[in-house]
């Protein structure tokens, strides 16, 4: 057993935008229970800015049934995200929406929710499983010079960039687009280069579980370019037509059978 059937990539949640002022809680609109989810999982993670808005929580469940309605009647979910706080609270919404489908009592399934950790020495290495959802840093520089081109004096602009784009900005997915096919068509592509660690890294995955006695369905929780690193390596994606084609918050992309 132990075969991966479904391997993919998950854009984080929906980011606070720009400017915008998180409102407490209780005003957020979210009911009871999800306030709840939230509370729990920010307190679990010890975030102290979740980079996520409040609106992303009814988006997670909604993901979380379509993953767990096309689940087999045995299987194990398997996680791993980036470092930052909207990817690991994305991940942990995620995966304990899951959990609360499994045992809310009328389901005839046997799914099991599992995280991918590795200590930090191995961690910390370019090709370690842990890393299989990270992006290219090149892609941020490559933003970064289109943003200052269009934009050279927008303090919004200019905070996102000095935070890594831990929040939203107007036009982002626009940007996101004009920087993967500049660096697609360079002949020293950094995405190119990534889909090919990631392929790597895949093979790695496969022999970490090859005893696993359940089906595996893998999900690696990133940001733009993670889904695009595995479009290029899995769906032989060379270019994107229009801006319609970069990932939203909470796409769910999948590798095409191999």
């Amino acid at each position: 057993m132990g075969e991966i059937e479904q391997f993919g990539m998950i854009r984080h949640g929906a980011k606070q935008k720009g400017g915008e002022i998180r409102k407490p809680l209780e005003e957020s609109g979210l009911s009871k229970e999800q306030q709840r989810k939230w509370s729990e999982a920010v307190e679990a993670l010890k975030l102290v800015d979740p980079e996520l808005s409040h609106e992303t929580v009814p988006g997670i469940e909604k993901l979380a049934r379509h993953i767990y309605d096309g689940l087999p009647k045995h299987a194990l979910v398997i996680f791993v995200s980036t470092d930052t706080p909207r990817t690991k609270l994305t991940a942990d919404l995620l995966s304990m929406e899951i959990l609360e489908i499994e045992n809310s009592g009328g389901n005839k399934k046997d799914v099991a929710v599992a995280f991918i950790w590795e200590p930090e020495e191995i961690k910390k290495q370019p090709n370690s499983l842990s890393n299989i959802p990270i992006w290219p840093p090149e892609i941020m520089k490559t933003m970064r010079e289109i943003i200052m081109q269009d934009a050279r004096d927008d303090e919004v602009m200019e905070a996102y960039l000095k935070s890594d784009g831990n929040f939203e900005i107007p036009n982002e997915n626009g940007i996101m687009f004009r920087a993967i096919n500049n660096d697609l068509s360079n002949e020293e592509s950094s995405l190119k280069r990534r889909a090919e660690e990631l392929m790597i890294q895949y093979e790695k995955l496969k022999n970490t579980f090859v005893n696993e006695k359940r089906p595996i369905f893998f999900y690696g929780l990133g940001h733009h370019s993670s889904l695009v690193a595995l479009d290029i390596a899995f769906n032989g994606r060379e270019e994107y037509i229009s801006v319609d084609e970069i990932p939203n918050p909470l796409d769910l992309w999948h590798a095409k059978k191999q």
